[in-house]
């Protein structure tokens, strides 16, 4: 199986395509401050944007929750003023930005994932079956595992007894998806190239909207059913257990949590400025409810506001 990473030139000719091609008409109200987002995240953000609409008489706000993929697409073809996404910005959505407004776009880390809750940029932890006694892995041995040119069995990995003789099977998100896409870029230096032999991956569902969720199931699902398997995934369920990792962005409990990132022209609206700060410092409670999304520490968040002003 062959995979080919989107390079400069792909990204370009959809930055052109992008402004080239009229977007759809959308009824939307006159100078609306406009915000594509996951509809994960759509349901915080609308809190905040009340919020803001009820400080501020004559500001409308309008989330739309299309998925990550088209969050970007929209700020890039001026649908957008903010692109909140569960995730860092890949290059080709960078560069096609770049392209199109001659200049980079801003990013802002706005809150933190959750730490368990699929779905809402939660934590990249390592599954495998709950039946399997290892104790912990390193980034190592995941990329022989993942990357590495022969199988590796259990044993290697420590493992005694009949599993240990057997082969391990690793199980990822496709590496061109979103959560794929991280993964790769966490623990492996964003290669593109596995063990596509051994390795099985799980696609993302085509509708975006809690797509993580459904994605995460089918990861721990495939996990709880094989002895022999490994995954990394963003949720754990019954029959799976988290092993923790030994990384150098892996947090004490050996998972790699992730951050949610604000992108737009780094000449803010009024309204969007006032947005952005109203989302870092609004209260943990408007945030765990009714998403588990968590604000950021509080050194993070007096550097964003500097920023901010």
């Amino acid at each position: 199986m062959a995979k080919v990473k989107l390079g400069l030139a792909a990204a370009a000719l959809l930055a052109c395509t992008a402004a080239t091609v009229p977007p759809p008409a959308r009824d939307l109200p006159a100078n609306a401050l406009v915000i594509a987002t996951t509809g994960q995240l759509a349901p915080v953000l609308r809190k905040v944007a009340a919020d803001l609409e009820h400080r501020r008489p004559g500001v409308r706000v309008l989330v739309e929750p299309v998925g990550s993929d088209v969050a970007m697409s929209d700020l890039f073809t001026h649908r957008a003023d903010l692109a909140i996404i569960g995730r860092a910005a890949f290059d080709p959505e960078l560069k096609a930005f770049q392209w199109i407004f001659q200049h980079p776009a801003a990013a802002w880390p706005v809150l933190e994932g959750s730490s368990s809750a699929a779905g809402h940029s939660a934590a990249v932890r390592v599954l495998v079956n709950a039946a399997n006694p290892i104790r912990e892995i390193s980034v190592r041995q995941l990329d022989l595992i993942f990357r590495g040119g022969k199988p590796i069995y259990w044993r290697d990995l420590g493992v005694a007894g009949a599993l240990g003789e057997r082969s391990i099977h690793p199980i990822m998100p496709d590496t061109e998806q979103g959560s794929g896409r991280f993964i790769r870029q966490a623990l492996f230096g964003d290669a593109t190239l596995f063990a596509w032999s051994r390795v099985k991956e799980i696609a993302e569902p085509i509708h975006r909207d809690g797509s993580d969720d459904r994605l995460n199931k089918r990861l721990a699902a495939a996990v709880a059913r094989d002895p022999q398997a490994i995954a990394l995934a963003s949720g754990a369920a019954a029959g799976t257990r988290t092993v923790p990792l030994e990384c150098p962005v892996c947090d004490p409990s050996g998972v790699i949590q992730r951050t949610v990132y604000a992108y737009s022209d780094p000449r803010l609206r009024p309204d969007a400025n006032a947005f952005l700060r109203l989302l870092v410092t609004e209260t943990e409670d408007r945030l765990i409810d009714p998403a588990p999304y968590r604000q950021l520490p509080p050194q993070a968040a007096a550097e964003l506001l500097k920023r901010l002003r």
